[in-house]
């Protein structure tokens, strides 16, 4: 069996978004697309398919919506229908707070105080909590951030995974160059590009006899990056197509594959994206390894590697 998990980041279409409610397009348009696609996975892989939908519940979205779990609610219907065909749900947030220059109102991005994060997963959780009446089991931190602490806030919550981490990432001042931000996004040199559960003496990477207890699961990425590039490409669905080839057959050769796959929800809103996103499911849906392909919602990975010898994987 090869895992697959589709992350898929229910999010505003704008990645900086306006101080006024907007409906979420492309969650919509994804969410239709993907109803109309599964059968045709299904028939592939002659196995049942389940995504992974991670839903934004942090400040900036409270900010400008009113309550965190405004999408949960507002797309109830949407978000019963994927409940209905076995899919998984999950958090993500952004560490985004309000900014204002002169008279223009925007966003920061906080990567540096350690209470603001804090208050951010905590309200996410509980957000999470209060709409489903369960907790969420796994996590994703918007521009691969993670911390020490805040991997043991996510242990303490309960969470089962986190699928923040970038392998082989160096430390970054932000994202997006353009964009407002104080602190800085962690490197993740030794990070592996396979599961592991993170050490207490180095958050980004497993050391044997000094194991958390929660999975990290991070996205599959190339195994080397290209002269033009500072670290390794992943998996992000609607880059130029012509990279995914190389990001796939790079994590299919690893000795135990498996691929995870993260898209934001508004992939199909713009015309060069979607044509390079159905690209790269077209590439998935006539792999010689169909077969093999297993599309799992994150609790079933999980439960796969409890089940497994990935727990006695040889540490890098």
């Amino acid at each position: 069996m090869i895992p697959v998990i589709f992350n898929i980041h229910v999010e505003p279409d704008e990645r900086v978004i306006p101080y006024q409610k907007k409906r979420w397009l492309g969650y919509e348009n994804l969410h239709t697309y993907f109803i109309k696609l599964r059968p045709q996975f299904e028939k592939a892989t002659k196995k049942p398919v389940k995504f992974n939908w991670l839903f934004r519940l942090d400040p900036q979205i409270k900010e400008v919506y009113g309550s965190y779990d405004w999408a949960l609610k507002n797309y109830s219907e949407l978000v019963d229908e994927s409940i209905a065909l076995g899919d998984d749900f999950g958090v993500h947030i952004h560490s985004w707070r309000p900014h204002r220059s002169w008279f223009k109102k925007s966003w920061i991005a906080d990567f540096s105080d350690e209470l603001w994060i804090e208050n951010c997963v905590k309200n996410a959780h509980q957000a999470f909590y209060d709409h489903f009446n369960f907790s969420p089991t796994y996590f994703s931190f918007g521009d691969h951030f993670m911390t020490d602490r805040l991997l043991t806030q996510l242990e303490d919550l309960g969470f089962r995974c986190d699928v923040t981490m970038h392998p082989n990432r160096p430390r970054i001042k932000r994202f997006v160059e353009k964009e407002l931000s104080v602190g800085f996004l962690p490197g993740f040199e030794n990070t592996p590009r396979k599961p592991f559960k993170p050490s207490y003496k180095d958050f980004t990477k497993p050391i044997k006899d000094d194991e958390r207890g929660i999975w990290q699961i991070p996205v599959t990425v190339a195994s080397s990056k290209t002269p033009d590039q500072d670290y390794p490409e992943k998996l992000l669905l609607g880059i130029p197509f012509d990279k995914i080839p190389k990001i796939i057959e790079d994590g299919l050769s690893l000795p135990y594959p498996y691929l995870l796959a993260e898209m934001r929800t508004d992939v199909r809103m713009d015309e060069y994206n979607c044509t390079q996103f159905e690209l790269a499911l077209e590439y998935l849906l006539h792999h010689p390894s169909v077969g093999d392909i297993n599309f799992l919602g994150m609790n079933q990975f999980i439960d796969h590697l409890e089940s497994t010898d990935y727990k006695s994987f040889d540490y890098d």
